[in-house]
């Protein structure tokens, strides 16, 4: 499955002129991504050119110090003009456009990553769509969400149910993180013994 990331970082300050309005064309670059500045409404309006066969993500920040956050929809492209509208306190905004062109009829359905959590809930939860482990701790994002963990939250070294074994340790058994005392299917004690010649 092909994946591919457009980026458009763009900046506008608070307060900035209107933007003069240039139509998008099937041929920008970045999707002919634009952030225009709505002074009657006070709201920054973030339009691209939707291609069909794609499926469009949205974030923002403030300030990129912190974390970007996902917009809590999934868009699929129709080959026109798609627009959402923000609002912000801050005296700066930044917008980045992602796409995937991996073939779904149900975009907000699907699970592109794969981590048995559907594309829209990913987003919805502020959890990366395109990365099965968002926090990296070895664990999938659908796992964690469906036992109670954080999947943004590196907890792989924690033991949620105080038993002994750490959740990362119960996620490769196949036991339960808030259930004490599961013996997970693959999970078999041994003990190891060393034998050395006699002299």
């Amino acid at each position: 499955m092909k994946r591919l990331i457009c980026l458009a970082g763009l900046v506008f300050a608070l307060g900035v002129p209107q933007f003069q309005s240039i139509a998008q064309t099937p041929t920008d670059i970045n999707e002919g991504s634009r952030l225009e500045f709505d002074g009657a409404n006070q709201v920054f309006r973030f339009k691209w050119w939707a291609r069909s066969g794609r499926t469009y993500f949205i974030q923002h920040s403030d300030n990129l110090l912190n974390p970007w956050q996902w917009v809590p929809a999934v868009e699929s492209g129709n080959d026109s003009i798609k627009e959402w509208a923000f609002t912000t306190t801050g005296n700066k905004f930044f917008v980045r456009l992602k796409y995937s062109d991996a073939a779904t009829s149900n975009p907000g359905g699907d699970d592109f990553d794969g981590d048995g959590i559907s594309n829209l809930t990913e987003v919805q939860q502020g959890i990366n769509p395109f990365n099965a482990d968002s926090d990296g701790d070895g664990m999938s994002d659908g796992w964690e969400l469906a036992h109670g963990l954080n999947p943004l939250i590196n907890d792989a070294s924690l033991d949620s149910d105080e038993d002994g074994l750490s959740n990362l340790t119960e996620y490769l058994t196949g036991t339960d993180p808030t259930v004490s005392g599961e013996i997970g299917a693959s999970f078999v004690a041994t003990e190891l013994r060393v034998f050395t010649p006699l002299e």
